[in-house]
This record gives C-alpha cells, sequence and structure tokens, in this order.
C-alpha cells in the first residue's frame, strides 16, 4: 500500500501574508474607535521591543494582549472583530496569488501564527487555510482568563504542527 503523500504549505501571518502585526493593528483598531486607552499602546510597544531584542516572556504578553477578551462581553468584541477585520485586515493581506498557485497544486495552505485564535482564526478564513494554527487562549466559565492553553510561539508551533499532522 502506497504511503500517503501530503504536500504543505506554511504560511506565517504577521509581516508575511499580512502587511503588519495582526495584534499591533487590533490595538491601534482598539485604542482608535474609543474602547482602549492610548496607554495600551504604549505597552504593547515595550513588549514588541522585548520580542525584537528576544527577551520577550511570552505569558506576560499574552495576558495583556488578551485583555479586551477579558474585560469585555464576547459578543461586543466579536463585533469590532468583525469591522476590525474589514477596515485593517482585508485590505492589508497580500501574496493570495501564491495561496492560489498552492491551491492549484492541490498543497495544504497551512497559516501559523502565535497570534491567539480569536483573531488568527477568521483570517485564516478569509485567506481560504486548510488549516489555521494558532495559540489557544484559555477559556473558563465561557470568558477569557488571559491564559494560553496551548502556545504557537518558538518551539510551540513546530509542536503544535506535529500535533496537528499527527507525525
Amino acid at each position: 500500500m502506497p504511503a500517503f503523500e501530503m504536500k504543505l504549505a506554511l504560511f506565517d501571518l504577521d509581516q508575511t501574508l499580512l502587511d503588519g502585526d495582526t495584534e499591533t493593528l487590533w490595538f491601534q483598531y482598539l485604542v482608535k474607535e474609543g474602547h482602549l486607552e492610548v496607554d495600551h499602546l504604549k505597552e504593547h510597544k515595550n513588549f514588541s521591543l522585548d520580542y525584537e531584542q528576544g527577551v520577550l516572556d511570552f505569558s506576560e504578553y499574552v495576558n495583556f494582549i488578551l485583555h479586551p477578551l477579558k474585560e469585555f462581553d464576547l459578543e461586543t468584541v466579536q463585533s469590532w472583530r468583525e469591522l476590525f477585520l474589514q477596515e485593517e485586515i482585508q485590505p492589508r493581506l497580500r501574496f493570495q496569488h501564491l495561496l492560489a498557485e498552492h491551491s492549484e497544486q492541490k498543497h495544504t495552505l497551512v497559516l501559523i501564527t502565535a497570534t491567539h485564535d480569536f483573531l488568527a482564526d477568521p483570517i485564516g478564513r478569509m485567506l481560504k487555510m486548510d488549516l489555521t494554527l494558532s495559540s489557544k487562549p484559555e477559556i473558563v466559565d465561557g470568558r477569557y482568563t488571559g491564559k494560553v492553553t496551548q502556545s504557537c510561539f518558538r518551539e510551540g508551533k513546530v509542536e503544535m504542527l506535529e500535533e496537528n499532522l499527527n507525525l
């Protein structure tokens, strides 16, 4: 019996398929719309600098980045997300011709990103990905806690890919 062969086309999101950083754009949008204070942008910039220097505490960052999901009811934040995706993400998506080429070749399109699934999953659908692998925030009693149950950051990307593809 011949072995099953799957051809993967793996893509990162931020600064790759998206001209920008998803979570930075999300915070900028929330501040612009008056849902968050401008101080959140300053704190986010500090986390970005930590990332660039290779010293980011991902757990601390996730707790910060999930603030809007912890503080507001899910229905409200989902409505903000829909507008955000239309206004800020859709115009910044790029390289769709590459995705189409891989799709025509019957490659399995995989988006793999540290961005949390609240934002990454709908972007994956917009890009017509076969699979979206992203950080999974913890939800207890229908509320986000600020922690992740599964990280898709650094070595977590490889672990999540192997787990989802049963490697």
